[in-house]
């Protein structure tokens, strides 16, 4: 079966320095997005280094609209909200398609919520700020202004698809790729709440996120909520089986097909744990099997006041958002904080930065089991899993910047530099090629 593929928006960090790994010669037809990790909504500029990393901080124009082998930057779009520019792109892909001659697959990844950089970092047309003039806190309200323009172009998506006369022949996906960005962190005011932590932290707030399926495929599970355990190296064997692929062919890969589960064929979820990471730069370690979840010193390098659960801001100063526990199935509730146990992440046994969660029972992750005599044998599992992990681990490179990335080399874009997607062996070719 011949696909056609296309794609709006890629973020694939700032290390796209060969054209081997942008999307166009990874198996998409086409890209409209851009490359880097956090891009200015109306100005379409890309900086990269304003946390530190790198001093001056490269910047440079990263809108770019790729057709098959010709990389080319977008010049035309400044001061035009990229939300709009993307669903523009999708529709217009829609609209043009021969659905009769192949399918089409649309990777349609927005970078709503994402921050857009450290000067002004939530992005929101004037005019649809205004709808929540109600929130006091500024960029609670830009947040939720940026949240409206997603809803918008994903409504138009499906509207694009309803008026092609294909939505009923469409498989539908909706997922974030990490918990918000809550209470201030990288200068954005989401909220995880009830769950703990942020974005980055191995906390449900940092890792469980929303996400649904829709199509009449998925009819016999209509409204449920699934709570079956599922990560995001899942989506590929999923969806091959559900474009009617043999998963077999896909080799040895680390991911599931869910499609059984979420059309309602078996009720058992062939996933069983879930490893979140281990950073041997930083010490941190945090695996899920089964109900249980360890995590090993979750705040290095990471500011401890996120440790913490986050409610929005409310309507009035110095206030927060109400919350309405239960009333819809998919919501999770624990009851308020509590203040008579300690809540940090801190065994007394070892002296480590540890923690266990019984995250069936307290996804909000209330009660720390790690020193509880009864839940020694589960630790002992859980280290054993991590420590099978550790030998599937490749030793992580970290090459130094490489200034030739630097956009003012390049008529101040971003763009692919080097010839090869070979990282040399020696990291200092980097600076002296």
């Amino acid at each position: 079966m011949v696909w056609d593929t296309r794609v709006t928006w890629w973020e694939n960090g700032t290390w796209v320095f060969s054209r081997e790994i942008t999307p166009t010669y990874r198996g998409f037809s086409s890209f409209f997005g851009f490359y880097g990790r956090c891009n200015d909504y109306f100005s379409h500029r890309t900086q990269d280094g304003d946390l530190g990393m790198i001093t001056p901080p490269m910047i440079g124009r990263d809108l770019q609209m790729n057709e098959g082998t010709n990389l080319r930057a977008a010049h035309s779009e400044f001061g035009q909200y990229s939300t709009r520019l993307y669903m523009k792109r999708a529709t217009e892909i829609i609209d043009s398609h021969n659905f009769t001659s192949k399918p089409l697959f649309l990777y349609f990844s927005l970078p709503n919520v994402h921050t857009a950089n450290s000067l002004d970092p939530v992005q929101a047309p004037e005019s649809t700020e205004t709808l929540f003039k109600h929130i006091w806190h500024p960029l609670r309200r830009k947040y939720v202004a940026n949240a409206f323009e997603m809803d918008v172009a994903v409504r138009q998506v499906m509207q694009s698809l309803r008026k092609r006369g294909v939505l009923d022949n469409t498989v539908v996906i909706f997922s974030s790729d990490n918990g918000g960005a809550a209470n201030g962190w990288d200068g954005s005011w989401g909220s995880n709440f009830p769950l703990r932590g942020v974005k980055a932290l191995y906390f449900e707030g940092g890792v469980r996120v929303p996400a649904f399926v829709w199509g009449n495929l998925f009819k016999p599970r209509s409204g449920q909520v699934s709570k079956d355990l599922m990560f995001i190296t899942d989506w590929l064997p999923t969806l091959y089986e559900a474009a009617g692929g043999n998963v077999e062919d896909l080799g040895n890969i680390n991911g599931y097909s869910m499609l059984e589960v979420l059309t309602g064929k078996t009720k058992t979820s062939p996933r069983t744990e879930t490893l979140l990471n281990i950073d041997p730069v930083r010490g941190t370690k945090a695996i899920r099997v089964g109900k249980h979840k360890y995590i090993l010193n979750p705040l290095n390098l990471h500011d401890p006041d996120y440790d913490y659960w986050f409610k929005a801001p409310g309507n009035l100063p110095y206030t927060t958002e109400a919350m309405l526990p239960n009333t819809t199935p998919s919501q999770i509730w624990c009851g308020d904080i509590p203040t008579n146990i300690s809540l940090k992440c801190h065994s007394e046994l070892t002296g480590l930065f540890e923690c266990i969660y019984d995250i069936e029972n307290d996804p909000c992750e209330y009660y720390n089991l790690v020193d509880y005599p009864e839940y020694q044998e589960v630790k002992v599992k859980l280290l054993e899993r991590v420590a099978y992990w550790e030998t599937q681990q490749v030793e992580p490179l970290i090459p130094p910047s490489d200034f030739w990335a630097n956009p003012k080399y390049h008529n101040w874009v971003w763009e692919p530099w080097r010839e090869s997607a070979q990282i040399p062996p020696n990291p200092s070719e980097l600076l002296s090629n």
